[in-house]
């Protein structure tokens, strides 16, 4: 930003950004108020004023305040390299996890790591239990005991799995609502993508070697394989896909596929095949209903330059890796073999829909049965007659926006989904399905 030929620092550029951006808030929210105080001017008529004016609020945020303000970006101005103090870990145990072993990386993952000239790393989790705290030392597990590893969303460039991020509500969701069989998550603290011009530091693949290195100090603590469940919001949605799909093609010694994987809002097509198709695509008729950013814009155009690093976004568009949800994937018949059970949970209303739709009909259509699929091969009910589920699990949930999981005042979605991901989870055999 250049002012008659004067550039102000950094630090005078974000105050003048946030002085300006507060001051039309001052005239702006009593505007927005007055429009929608009539359900008909709102985004969904189902939805409360405070639903809609929050959409209205970080929109206009996201739009305004820019890539010059970094809000958010490199996880919240917390290094996931360094050990949060003890004060910090009140609610959830900071531990350390090793870095994944180089040989074990393998396929086009190995390439792109030296493209990327990225490397395995040590990095945090954060151990989160009932009644708002975990114990020191970490209890081993019980017997057959089931656990829940979180991968945080946040487009690959912001975020944490720290208790005071926002998407922290999501490991405390599941323990607040989830039964017996779960009574603790373990949130893996990622590293998160940054490029020019802030430091250029960790694009794809760092974040799946992170998520692979999470996995195996869950099976290293004790855990088996088949009792881990595999949890992922919004772009830990998308990490989630790329460890099922190394897990399932890669044949790593004494890991094996998880037991189960739950996809929340996943990020599917971050190359945005889906984007402007048509009138009725999600992403136009849904633009209003949902707080994402259009993916056109400064911000998220640099987010996406920073996750994807080396590789373009043509190269991005047609990887399994990356885009499972691209419509411009070559080969996707067979893409989802070997993949455990899934439960995938997307909003009506969110700007992700359509991808989201594409990923899973390609998922049922590799894994589900024959007379589960429809014509288009969606799924035709979420349980079977004897109550059990089958092995892809769709839940759209209607007048829900992105990632509405982690917004505990969005109800009663939020708690009705819950509840229908604690009864899939009591389904979950306690054995490897092929040793039923």
């Amino acid at each position: 930003m250049t002012f008659l030929g004067y550039t102000p620092s950094a630090a005078v550029t974000k105050t003048f950004l946030l002085t300006t951006f507060l001051i039309g808030l001052v005239i702006q929210i009593p505007l927005w108020i007055i429009i929608e105080l009539k359900r008909e001017n709102r985004p969904r008529e189902s939805w409360d004023l405070k639903r809609s004016l929050f959409v209205r609020l970080f929109k206009h945020a996201g739009e305004n305040l820019g890539l010059e303000m970094g809000i958010g970006i490199g996880g919240n101005g917390r290094n996931p390299l360094i050990k949060p103090t003890e004060a910090e870990q009140k609610e959830a145990k900071h531990v350390w996890v090793e870095p994944f072993p180089m040989e074990h990386i393998h396929g086009e993952i190995k390439d792109f790591v030296a493209r990327a000239e990225v490397a395995p790393a040590k990095i945090g989790g954060y151990w989160y239990g009932r009644r708002g705290g975990m114990n020191e030392p970490i209890p081993p597990p019980g017997e057959d005991e089931k656990v829940i590893m979180h991968y945080h969303g946040g487009g690959y460039v912001m975020g944490t799995a720290h208790p005071e991020d926002i998407t922290a509500a999501i490991s405390r969701g599941c323990l607040d609502h989830f039964g017996p069989i779960i009574t603790r998550v373990f949130s893996l603290d990622y590293r998160v993508s940054s490029a020019p011009p802030y430091p250029l530091d960790s694009p794809f693949p760092a974040a799946l070697l992170d998520a692979l290195a999470g996995y195996k100090h869950l099976i290293d603590f004790g855990f088996k394989p088949h009792n881990i469940i595999i949890m992922g919001d919004s772009a830990g949605g998308n990490l989630c896909l790329a460890t099922g799909r190394y897990l399932a093609q890669e044949n790593v010694p004494g890991m094996p596929p998880p037991g189960a994987l739950l996809l929340l809002s996943p990020y599917c097509d971050p190359s945005a095949s889906h984007e402007g198709k048509s009138e009725v695509a999600s992403s136009a008729k849904n633009h209003n209903s949902d707080y994402l950013l259009n993916p056109n814009i400064e911000l998220a155009q640099w987010a996406l330059r920073a996750f994807l690093g080396p590789v373009g976004v043509e190269e991005a568009t047609k990887n399994h890796y990356i885009s499972p949800g691209s419509l411009n994937l070559e080969n996707t018949k067979g893409m989802f073999n070997g993949f455990p059970r899934t439960y995938i949970v997307s909003g009506g209303a969110e700007r992700l829909l359509d991808e989201i739709r594409t990923m899973q009909q390609r998922m049922v259509e590799d894994l589900n049965s024959p007379d589960e699929k429809g014509p288009d091969g969606k799924i035709l009910r979420s349980r079977r007659a004897d109550g059990t589920f089958p092995w892809v699990t769709y839940d759209e949930v209607p007048d829900s926006m992105h990632d509405f999981l982690m917004f505990p005042w969005h109800q009663p979605e939020t708690n009705q989904t819950f509840a229908r991901i604690d009864s899939w989870i009591q389904s979950l055999p306690y054995c490897p399905d092929n040793e039923t």
